[in-house]
């Protein structure tokens, strides 16, 4: 069966009582394992089962209440899909209590229709009518009721709300009298699904039915907002019920009794007696999976009647094709439907997905059969219906149909009749068809038997396989017959077959998307006609945003050095318990080293990455009394691991005492997993060095980057207090809330000033004896500060000297010292400050004189200088032995030492957890250039500026690096040093290495450099190439044996150092003059010409000019394999890179953008390494509008940059707004400046606004495309990788002060007709805007009109690709009713933009381009409108009502500008919620 969570809450009575529940139930537990390896979705769990009522039969459930624990306090809550809807019933009943006097809960007909009703008509005054409606009959609502009269607030004492928000909005309402007992919850008859007088009856669908005696509960206790999707869903209450509270889940199915399915689950016994219910198999089969949210786990075969999630029913309120009328009746919660006349339609809510994994399979039973005209099969209905062949009066031009005149077969494709091949079997009364489709093919069925000898579990004998997948195919029955329907909500009749599932969300593909709100957003805010941020720091919603982290900083650590962390706590914490997590990027493929260790070279604990493939290892080097090591490396250079290690020793095995997450999933595959319970590890000991980056025996040196590195001494926690999965499905770092015990610490590496504290001055302008900002220069008179940690002493002398110790001595009382911590024994280099560290860690004691001294063989004991010159006062003594010591003074040469120590808690090392557990930083270096650590290389992309200049160092992202494993042998002469140097040390062979990163054609201007460190020469010993090549030679298969030279091949280019020659794919180019050492490269390539430029030290070479795209040294050809950064060279070359991650030596032109997934997203790149997004995009367009006072629509984009934008509503190009325009597109928002203007477009002084943003990309299918007009028809390329659904085009500057349309192109007019963006004309032919040629998923054509291509003007494209429960691009027809038409996008939108494009009447005027969101109309029906074309103020009107629905969205009025009968709209939605998880609206 079909395993479900139940939030961690199983009763004993349920345990008992109901056998399926011991194997039916995820514990807490099993549902976080399951979540952690993506199988369970956080905090979701779907309930059992729902309990279908049907009207048609009278059904409903009743109990006769006893003594309350509270007349005057109760909350029901229920999960409730609609079946027909007030119009066609009288006053259904969801919940009541009483006869001629009743308490009800109603959907009802009241003020308007399908409103929430409820009368409480013993307490006086009790009712409310909602001005909101409710009749999404497609997807699930939870409502819930809460009274308490004793409330002293009148409005407090009776609470309602739908799928968890506050229902305010009442067309009537009238509040109880406080302390007023309610007949519901009195000792009386009360009924669910219909009224005491059974009289008025409930259709559709009731699950997971609560009710609390006593408690006036919020929604918190029955629902929670799924932190994936951002949908509310069900929670399994655990509260008390008091005396007459129970819990229905309509679960057990074996009988219809009140101890089966209407058995009471709160432990109460409070048991329902139903009433013409059935569990007979068949049609009448009353016990449902249809219910709210999606199950994470089916097992079992898809025979019906087991998977769970929202089903496909036939839609109530379709009239897809603009029809007027039905002429015919649904029933039984809208799985059966009576057609009376033609045409005589019903389709299903959902539509079958093209998957080519997947197949659906339905029955449909013929309760009564037309002899010729009763059709079943699939159709799209929004190509416009007509009189097609077989002489019907409405026909659609694409469908798969069979009928029951001998079985015709009916598909047309664009108007023309065909049919599919083989033998179809004529149906009639009483017959049950069956339907599988997959992936464009269509199988029929009857009895079991399929026609033309079908399989469709082995893909033969389909009746057709040419269904065009790019439509919207809805499951169909009609015409002049009866049916009854099956999804799967209930078993089927016939075994489905191999492959096939049923109709449900459950069921449908994932989207790409699962958050549509991470790339679009409606924003409302008020102007202040001051600097003003909407979204993310302001007013409105912003683009997506969770509790993900933007991780700031990585520190780098290189193994050559080797450089590293070390501390010795200072006191001792929990040595058997603790847990580390930290963000890794492995710097070598195999053997990266040790993240963290404890010990000496005899003892000592450590973890990390080691051996072949970077095993996982974790061992305690005392006897092995723990060995564990993964079977599963983790050697990817290209990518960010995210490592959790969770240890405690005290549990009685290593499955329970050792756990280790990688990106959120726990790993449980080991090679050794040695263990002995409660070992006490050297970690959290005061006795031992701990160390990061390397093993505590000085091997194992870390390569690679760290970043976000957490310590928690005494606990052992899993991955999600440290990491999340977004709604894409990555796993990304979130803010550690929790405490950090003794020794816990927090690593974030982002203050860059120094690397252990200070201002961080360079060490060169060091004078002897003067102190640093931050550090202290000591002499006999300047003791250490108390409770000052120090790790190590900087030596300052002028001269070299070996055998010197440094020392911290104690004051004894006045000449003697006693030695308390000392170094081993260094020889200063001389002319520079030295750090020497001690040999542990020593905290001064808060009490008690400590000085610093250094032994020097030539003079003894020194104490550090005051002041520099010739001579000076010091104090020494002669070679220490003993541990006390005596002084004398005298004059000493100016060259003995000054000492220095840290005295703060600033630098790379600090630790920000606020315990104070400051490392010390060993061997790295802050400084600007080569050997900067501190890097911007990080998991998470977001920039921390918006200038349009890349400097280096400032955008977030992963980086490309170096590939240590994509040398051209297996066994290279060179080394990739931490992934940004390389360094050949072959004599005769020319060894090289590829980046991480590649880089498709059009996909963005990217800046790099090259630092010739050293041994460039003109002879065949030292030969430094650097350049690109393709990046299919990473992993080893580089062009030629024994040093093949990358930009040779096609996809290749490059420079030779040494002499300045020039290679693009083989062919010789400019020669640039020699580089020689320390000089500094810079390469600018644009993927979109293919041209790429090369820098010396700041001077573009070949008078270059990447701006202004002239002076290039070669050309790429239009390649579609993408090519990578790389570096090949001759002995001892040693070549640096910056790909961005730290400042550039010279800043990148305009519009080059450092290499990194972050630029890469941002300019449509794809096939990235794997990364962790950030969950807070930045939008790229933002179409703003006063809605208060007149003025035009205004569009902001991030290519043109702040202070500009379009005026959308009129025929003007491009607009310097200056100051009043955007001034920063910011993580989730923008930021306008202040705009004290007459209209105010933007940000005028207590104006109300519509902001809509966008975030471009391959993945919501956006692009923005700049080019040049030529006046002669032009392939322009663009970004999506798919066909754009729409195309909107802006002049941005114009030769001639001609006015200019903005011309649009919607895929349902195709390449010959165009719209006008400010303007309310229908569609005309304009053959010179598309040149007759639909876009493809490269390119999209324009022609020669001005409006679109003018010779040497320039143009700005946003383009707009439909991505699956995102975005969807259509066309309708009208019918001038109420019922209007129904569109299906297969998600609920937030934003539905309209444009009548037939017979458009002068009585238009100027408003068309209907736009209406559920930001600004925010429940049920919508009717608040604007338009894009037109300054008009918004308007609130009957005239513009829809109702937006968890699948789509349904017109309402009668007006011309969305509606009007017979004329042709096509629109553009974006989504606020995939059908997969939506809930009813």
């Amino acid at each position: 069966m079909t395993r479900r969570y139940t939030g961690g809450f199983i009763s004993a009575k349920e345990q008992a009582t109901d056998s399926n529940t011991a194997n039916g139930v995820f514990t807490l537990a099993e549902a976080q394992e399951k979540t952690a390896l993506g199988n369970f979705p956080t905090g979701r769990w779907t309930p059992q089962r729902s309990l279908r009522i049907r009207a048609s039969a009278s059904a409903g459930l009743s109990r006769t209440f006893g003594t309350p624990t509270s007349a005057y306090k109760w909350t029901w809550s229920a999960w409730v899909k609609r079946g027909l809807l007030s119009s066609n019933l009288n006053y259904p009943n969801l919940f009541g209590a009483g006869t001629s006097a009743a308490d009800q809960i109603v959907l009802a007909s009241v003020s308007s229709i399908d409103c929430l009703n409820m009368n409480l008509n013993n307490a006086s005054g009790g009712y409310f009518v909602t001005t909101q409606v409710f009749r999404d009959t497609s997807a699930w609502y939870h409502i819930i009721v809460a009274v308490d009269t004793t409330q002293a607030i009148a409005s407090n004492r009776m609470l309602v709300y739908v799928n968890g928000v506050a229902v305010t909005s009442f067309s009537q309402v009238s509040y109880p009298t406080q302390n007023s007992a309610t007949i519901i919850n009195s000792a009386t008859g009360h009924y669910l699904g219909r009224d005491g007088n059974a009289t008025r009856y409930f259709d559709g669908y009731l699950s997971e039915v609560n009710f609390i005696d006593g408690q006036q509960l919020d929604p918190t206790y029955f629902g929670t907002t799924d932190p994936e999707t951002g949908t509310w869903i069900p929670k399994r209450y655990t509260g008390t019920y008091g005396n007459n509270g129970f819990y229905l889940d309509f679960r057990d199915n074996s009988a219809v009794t009140a101890t089966t399915i209407g058995a009471d689950r709160s432990g109460n016994g409070n048991n329902w007696t139903p009433s013409n219910i059935s569990v007979t198999a068949g049609a009448t089969y009353d016990s449902m999976v249809d219910v709210p949210g999606i199950a994470s786990v089916s097992s079992q075969t898809e025979i019906g009647g087991i998977t769970r999630g929202n089903y496909c029913t036939l839609n109530s309120i379709g009239r897809e094709y603009g029809g007027n009328s039905y002429s015919g009746t649904f029933s039984n919660a809208n799985l059966t439907y009576a057609s009376s006349g033609n045409p005589s339609h019903a389709f299903g809510t959902i539509a079958v997905p093209s998957d080519s994994t997947v197949g659906y399979y339905w029955e449909v039973y013929v309760d009564s059969a037309d002899a010729v005209r009763t059709y079943i099969g699939i159709i799209d209905p929004y190509a416009s219906p007509s009189v097609q062949a077989d002489g019907s009066s409405y026909s659609w031009p694409y469908k798969a149909l069979i009928s029951s005149n001998g079985g015709a077969y009916y598909n047309y494709a664009g108007g023309t009749a065909g049919g599919g091949s083989g033998t179809y079997t004529a149906y009639t009364t009483g017959d049950l068809i069956q339907v599988a489709y997959k992936n464009g093919t269509i199988w029929f069925g009857k009895n079991g038997t399929w026609m033309n000898s079908g399989n469709p579990a082995a893909g033969t004998g389909y009746l057709d396989n040419g269904i065009d997948t790019t439509k919207t195919w809805l499951p169909y029955v009609g015409y002049n017959s009866n049916f009854t329907v099956n999804f799967g909500q209930r078993p089927f009749t016939y075994t489905p077959p191999t492959g096939f599932k049923t109709l449900c969300t459950t069921n449908l593909p994932n989207p790409v998307i699962k958050r549509p709100d991470q790339h679009f957003q409606a924003v409302t805010h008020t102007g202040n006609n001051r600097a003003l941020t909407i979204g993310a720091a302001g007013q409105g919603t912003p683009l997506f945003q969770s509790s993900v982290k933007q991780i700031s900083k990585s520190a780098r650590f290189i193994s050559a050095r080797p450089n590293y962390f070390r501390k010795i706590p200072v006191t001792a914490g929990n040595t058997q318990k603790f847990t580390w997590s930290g963000w890794v990027k492995q710097g070598h493929w195999s053997g990266s080293g040790m993240f963290m260790s404890a010990g000496d070279s005899s003892n000592r604990s450590i973890f990390g990455t080691y051996g072949a493939n970077n095993v996982f290892t974790f061992l305690h080097y005392s006897s092995y009394a723990i060995n564990f090591s993964t079977n599963t490396g983790y050697p990817d250079p290209t990518r960010w691991y995210h490592f959790v290690l969770a240890v405690d020793t005290t549990q009685p095995n290593g499955t329970q005492g050792v756990k280790l997450w990688v990106d959120g999933v726990q790993q449980t595959s080991w090679s050794s997993s040695a263990y002995t319970q409660n070992t006490n590890l050297f970690f959290n000991s005061s006795s031992y060095n701990h160390y990061l980056g390397q093993n505590a025996d000085g091997n194992q040196v870390f390569t690679g980057s760290m970043a976000d590195v957490y310590w928690i001494d005494g606990q052992q926690l899993d991955a999600t207090n440290f990491g999340m999965f977004d709604p894409n499905g990555n796993w990304c770092p979130i803010t550690y809330t929790g405490t950090y015990g003794t020794n816990g610490f927090y690593l974030d590496y982002s203050d860059s000033s120094s690397v252990n504290g200070g201002s961080g001055t360079s060490w060169s302008n060091v004078t002897y004896g003067v102190g640093l900002g931050g550090w202290t220069t000591l002499n006999k008179s300047q003791p250490i500060a108390n409770n000052a940690v120090v790790d190590s002493i900087g030596v300052w002398q002028n001269s070299s000297e070996s055998g010197k110790y440094v020392y911290i001595v104690r004051s004894d009382g006045g000449s003697n010292y006693t030695i308390v911590a000392q170094s081993a024994s260094f020889t200063h280099v001389g002319n520079a400050l030295q750090w020497v560290q001690l040999t542990s860690q020593y905290t001064v004691p808060a009490t008690g004189t400590y000085y610093m001294a250094v032994y020097c063989p030539g003079s003894g004991l020194n104490w550090g200088h005051d002041t520099g010159g010739s001579t000076t006062w010091t104090y020494y003594v002669g070679n220490p032995g003993a541990g006390s010591i005596a002084y004398t003074t005298g004059a000493q040469p100016y060259y003995e030492p000054a000492l220095y120590y840290r005295s703060n808690s600033k630098g790379l090392s600090a630790d920000k957890s606020g315990s104070n557990n400051h490392w010390w930083g060993w061997n790295f270096s802050v400084a600007a250039g080569i050997e900067n650590d501190s890097l911007t290389d990080v998991p998470t992309d977001w920039s921390s500026t918006n200038d349009a200049i890349d400097d280096g160092g400032e955008t977030r992202g992963n980086y490309c690096t170096l590939n240590p494993s994509s040398t051209n042998t297996s066994s290279p002469a060179g080394t990739a040093y931490a992934m940004y140097q390389y360094y050949n040390t072959s004599a005769t062979s020319a060894w090289g290495v590829g980046g991480t990163m590649a880089i498709p054609k059009n996909s963005g201007k990217y800046y790099w450099e090259y630092i010739l460190s050293s041994g460039v020469s003109s002879s065949a010993g030292g030969i430094p190439r650097v350049g690109t090549m393709k990046s299919d030679y990473l992993g080893g298969n580089y062009p030629g044996a024994g040093g093949g030279f990358g930009y040779t091949n096609v996809g290749g280019f490059g420079v030779n150092a040494y002499d300045g020659t020039t290679v693009t794919e083989g062919i010789s180019g400019p020669t640039l003059g020699a580089f020689t050492t320390n000089d500094v490269m810079g390469i600018a390539y644009d993927s979109y010409t293919g041209r790429w430029y090369v820098r010396k030290n700041g001077t573009w070479l070949n008078s270059g000019d990447p701006v202004a795209g002239t002076g290039y040294c070669g050309v790429i050809g239009l390649l579609d394999q993408p090519i990578t950064p790389m570096i090949n060279s001759y002995n001892s070359v040693n070549v640096h890179c910056n790909f961005g991650q730290r400042p550039y030596a010279n800043s990148a032109p305009a519009g080059y953008k450092s290499l990194n997934t972050k630029s890469m997203k941002d300019q449509g790149g794809y096939n990235l390494p794997n990364t962790y997004g950030t969950l807070l995009n930045t939008p790229d367009i933002v179409w703003t509008k006063n809605r208060v006072n007149g003025n035009n629509w205004s569009a902001f984009d991030t290519i043109l940059g702040p202070g500009y934008s379009y005026s959308t509503s009129t025929t003007d190009t491009r607009y310097n707004q200056g100051s009043t325009a955007v001034q920063a597109f910011t993580p989730g928002g923008v930021t306008f400046g202040p705009d004290n203007s007459s209209t105010g477009s933007s940000n005028g002084n207590n104006w109300n606004y519509i902001s809509y943003m966008w975030n471009k990309g391959v993945l919501p299918g956006i692009d923005i495309v700049n080019y040049s007009g030529t006046g002669a028809a032009t392939q322009i390329k663009h970004n999506l990788g798919q066909k754009p659904a729409m195309i909107i085009v802006f002049v941005t500057n114009q030769v001639t002060a001609a006015a200019r349309n903005k011309a649009v192109y919607h895929r349902e007019l195709g390449s010959t007709q165009g719209l006008y963006l400010q303007a309310a004309a229908a569609a005309g032919t304009e053959t010179g805007y598309w040149n007759s040629t639909d876009p493809d998923s490269q390119y999209f054509t324009v022609g020669g009109n001005n409006d679109v291509n003018g010779t040497n003007q320039s143009y700005t494209a946003y383009l707009f690709a439909e991505v699956p429960g995102f975005s969807k691009f259509g066309k309708y027809t009208g019918n001038s009713s109420t019922e209007g038409p129904f569109i299906y996008t297969g998600f609920r939108p937030k934003l539905v933009w309209i444009k009548r494009t037939t017979n458009v009447p002068a009585a238009t005027g100027s408003q068309a381009w209907n736009m209406t969101d559920t930001t600004r109309s925010p429940y049920n029906p919508i009717n608040v409108a604007v338009w894009q074309n037109d300054a008009s103020v918004e308007s609130s009107s009957t005239n513009y009502n829809l109702d937006i629905l968890s699948n789509g969205f349904k017109l309402r009025n009668t007006t011309y500008e969305t509606n009007d009968s017979s004329n042709s709209y096509v629109y553009m939605c974006f989504a606020e919620s995939p059908f997969k998880y939506a809930n009813a609206r």
